[in-house]
């Protein structure tokens, strides 16, 4: 029965917090003079980087298995680990803990652990490791955008597509400070579809302009699941300390 709250907890630490930040970026050519390799090359070279991240957030999660609202803390070393927990009313239900090549979870509610390698991502043809789940974190194109990327203008900004394998990638930004406002990920023969729309951004110490809320909606075949997020608190390059041990009565389970 609680099975599914491992797995959504996992879910939303690598998916929820996607696209979470923007730098303030200063822009010497306005986008609108851009050439379609211009914007790429740009958006390429100019990607949020951060040593250190500390966030609270509360969550609203829609799915058919579960839903509930609770509290998450999230914390990133830079290349190293991605930890998140899940709290209701006090206590602690979930913990994640993303490493470069592994993934790592205890659910306290039934007393079980998870323990595995990101090789799951890429059996779903999607980047794998922490590297993208970074990415996806700090609001940066998961993989490099290249020549096959089309650019497109829209009624109030730009839209970018590509593709990995079979996942099509799409980024909506604003004009004129190219903001990300949307990113979609599907898998058309596989009817898989994230989609996260962002908004409330806000400056964090001059360096990082950040969506204190997003909107997540998720199609796994017939059955669609949400989320809403809203950051409370966000720190940049404040080193954090880390932790994460397994009970040793917990039981394995696989994801």
């Amino acid at each position: 029965m609680q099975k599914p709250l491992i797995s959504i907890v996992l879910l939303l630490s690598l998916f929820l917090l996607g696209q979470s930040c923007n730098v303030g970026k200063k822009i010497t050519k306005s986008p609108d003079k851009m050439s379609a390799n211009e914007l790429i090359s740009y958006l390429n070279t100019h990607q949020n980087k951060v040593d250190w991240l500390y966030g609270k957030a509360k969550i609203n999660l829609d799915h058919p298995d579960l839903s509930m609202s609770f509290s998450s803390t999230i914390k990133l070393e830079n290349g190293k680990n991605l930890w998140a927990n899940g709290k209701k009313i006090g206590f602690e239900a979930g913990r994640v803990l993303i490493r470069e090549d592994s993934v790592f979870a205890i659910n306290r509610l039934d007393k079980t652990y998870l323990a595995e390698g990101l090789d799951y991502l890429s059996k779903n043809n999607l980047p794998e490791g922490l590297p993208a789940v970074q990415q996806l974190l700090l609001g940066n194109p998961v993989l490099p955008m290249d020549e096959s990327y089309s650019v497109e203008k829209t009624h109030n900004g730009i839209k970018i597509s590509g593709q990995y394998k079979d996942v099509d990638l799409v980024y909506y930004y604003q004009m004129p400070a190219l903001i990300l406002d949307k990113v979609i990920f599907s898998q058309k023969e596989e009817k898989k579809k994230l989609e996260i729309t962002l908004g409330e951004y806000a400056m964090i110490d001059d360096k990082v302009n950040f969506p204190y809320l997003r909107d997540i909606s998720i199609q796994d075949g017939n059955q669609r699941y949400g989320a809403e997020v809203r950051f409370t608190k966000v720190e940049i390059d404040v080193p954090q300390e880390i932790k994460f041990k397994i009970p040793p009565h917990y039981s394995k389970i696989s994801f």
